[in-house]
Formats: C-alpha cells, structure tokens, sequence
C-alpha cells in the first residue's frame, strides 16, 4: 500500500510537470546555415558589426542607433515589381503592431543603392505608407551593404556559395534581431503566416528588454 501511495504521487508531479506553460524563449543564430542555439554559451558568438548608411531622411542611421533595441532586417529595391512589393506591404503589418513603440525598429537595405537616391526612398516611404520613426529605408556604398546584407544577417538563400556585390541579392528572407545585435529568428516575408510569427516573437523577445 506504501508504494502505491509513492507511485501516485510520482504520477501526479509528472502530470503536473506537463501541463506547465513552457517558458517562451527564441534561439540565437551563430552561423548561416541558421542552427538554432537554446544555450547561448558558445565559444563562437555573431553579433550585427557595425555600420552606419543614409535613411529616407537623408540622416546616418546604422547600429548605433539600434543597438538596445529590437530589429527587423530585409532587403529591397525600389524598383522590383513582383517580391517586394509583397515583401514590403506584409511587413506593413509588423509596423502597425508596433506602431510609436521606439523598442521596435525596421531597417530595409536597398540592393541597389546606385539607383535608389534619398529623393526616390522618400518617394517610395510616402507611397508605401512607411513612417520614418521606426521604418529606415537605407541606401549607401553597395559593396558595403551586400556585404552587412551577407556577412552579418546571413540574408541570403545561397549558404555556402561564394558571393560578391556583383552577384544580385534578391531574397524575401526577414531577419529578427535582438537588443544585443544577436540574430534570433529568420522568416519568408512573402507569406502572411510566417509574419504573424515574426509579430509573435518580437512580443518575446520584448520580455527580455
């Protein structure tokens, strides 16, 4: 009878153990082949480097004015007609969440910087409804920005391939960072879904501010 009583109470802490919330934490992202990292411990760590391009506004902004702050990062060009303009109205949906939140920034790279002067970002921000206090749209030396694109956000689709600013970037990748310029999260900003997810961790990794 002794053990019966023992065996039901092991039962029910399991039970118990079970039906707990599990604790909500994102992972860190070390290398572009995007192995999740629970334990962020290791002796490798990847962090944004720095960098400082010109927004619609004709102002620097870069990793100064982000760090501390959560980001969303993708890449974009003026003119495309089919994947960005999708890419950009889904993305529309994480501003409007986080609309007047100064913890939440977004920042597009332009991919074709020589063609999209500060005259033409303003054009395009007031056209696509992108307000400048948390959306940067940023444009500067090309060979710099594919390199920011490539070497920190792992942005593009082609891992392990070689590529240079001669080698077009063009990719609905979105990449979520957090107040340390750690990479926790990468998603396809072409389907609403993975938006939605994209809107659910930012609220995570809020909790961590």
């Amino acid at each position: 009878m002794k053990t019966l009583k023992i065996s039901t109470v092991c039962l029910i802490s399991v039970l118990l153990a079970a039906c707990e919330e599990p604790s909500e934490k994102l992972p860190v992202y070390h290398s572009p082949d995007f192995t999740p990292v629970w334990e962020n411990s290791t002796a490798y760590q990847h962090y944004i480097a720095d960098f400082e391009y010109i927004d619609q506004n004709g102002e620097g902004y870069g990793t100064n004015e982000l760090e501390g702050k959560i980001h969303v990062m993708n890449c974009f060009f003026t003119a495309c007609p089919s994947l960005c303009p999708t890419l950009m109205g889904n993305l529309m949906e994480v501003q409007n969440s986080f609309k007047g939140d100064p913890e939440i920034q977004m920042i597009s790279l332009s991919v074709t910087p020589e063609r999209d002067s500060i005259s033409r970002l303003i054009s395009y921000a007031e056209l696509n409804g992108i307000r400048s206090s948390n959306w940067h749209l940023l444009t500067g030396d090309k060979k710099l920005i594919y390199q920011t694109a490539r070497q920190s956000y792992f942005v593009d689709e082609n891992i392990g391939t070689e590529l240079n600013e001669n080698d077009f970037l063009h990719t609905e990748n979105v990449i979520l960072v957090d107040q340390n310029l750690q990479i926790r999260g990468i998603y396809n900003g072409s389907l609403p879904l993975e938006i939605e997810q994209l809107i659910e961790d930012i609220r995570i990794l809020k909790k961590e501010l």
